[in-house]
């Protein structure tokens, strides 16, 4: 396996349905430190031991090739509580080094709640200045410390264009309210999408969908806006 992920004309990489052992996660992680051409690496409906996911993640310290990397093996129903915080954790720590990484696409647990372990994520992006697309699905902002993280870490970050928050699951108003007050300052962001899921009570997406529109007042850079709940009717756009 790690003379395959080193063949020099490898370049794309997915992972589907795949059962991870720990020599397999060790495999990865020494092709992604050693020697690698992988621009995007993908893993999809896959399970891992408890801290594998997390040995890939702090290979990228040393990377400079991985430009595209998408995890979305959290929503795997088998996760261990828990995991999840150890492998952001360890991916945040990369990020302060590794400014090649171009891409992010993750998505938080079905039902795992409070999504606090992204915190160490959005920390990080106050250093970083390689991120330009960040992508998360299944967010539920209830949590003050990760509303004061994004908040912080977006104010501060200087390269991010592209923000994606789908399945936006519930979440406190006044959390989103201080997590999106980075827009009225934020001068490299061009893309924001926002995407509802089916259960979320209207009246709480049309809150939030009149907070961004509030800070539009003071943003001048900002030229692609989405915001999609299943419920809204055309009058909840135009208030």
């Amino acid at each position: 396996m790690v003379k395959l992920l080193q063949s020099p004309t490898l370049q794309q990489v997915l992972f589907e349905a795949v059962h991870f052992t720990n020599t397999l996660c060790k495999a990865v992680a020494k092709a992604l430190e050693e020697r690698s051409e992988i621009t995007e690496l993908s893993f999809s409906g896959c399970s891992f031991p408890e801290g594998g996911d997390a040995v890939i993640a702090r290979a990228l310290k040393t990377n400079t090739t991985l430009k595209d990397l998408t995890n979305t093996t959290l929503k795997d129903p088998y996760f261990n509580e828990g995991t999840e915080e150890v492998f952001c954790e360890d991916l945040a720590a990369a990020l302060l080094s590794n400014f090649t990484l171009q891409k992010l696409s993750l998505s938080a647990p079905d039902g795992s709640g409070s999504c606090s372990w992204l915190s160490p994520l959005f920390q990080a992006l106050q250093v970083n200045v390689g991120l330009k697309i960040l992508r998360i699905n299944g967010i539920d902002l209830i949590d003050e410390k990760l509303s004061t993280a994004m908040r912080i870490g977006l104010h501060m970050n200087s390269t991010l264009q592209s923000l994606n928050f789908t399945g936006i699951t519930s979440g406190d108003n006044n959390l989103w309210r201080e997590a999106l007050s980075f827009l009225r300052t934020h001068t490299a962001l061009k893309v924001l999408n926002m995407d509802f899921k089916q259960n979320v009570m209207e009246s709480y997406a049309s809150a939030i969908r009149m907070e961004v529109l509030a800070t539009l007042c003071e943003n001048e850079s900002l030229d692609t806006l989405s915001i999609m709940s299943p419920d809204a009717a055309l009058k909840n756009y135009l208030k």
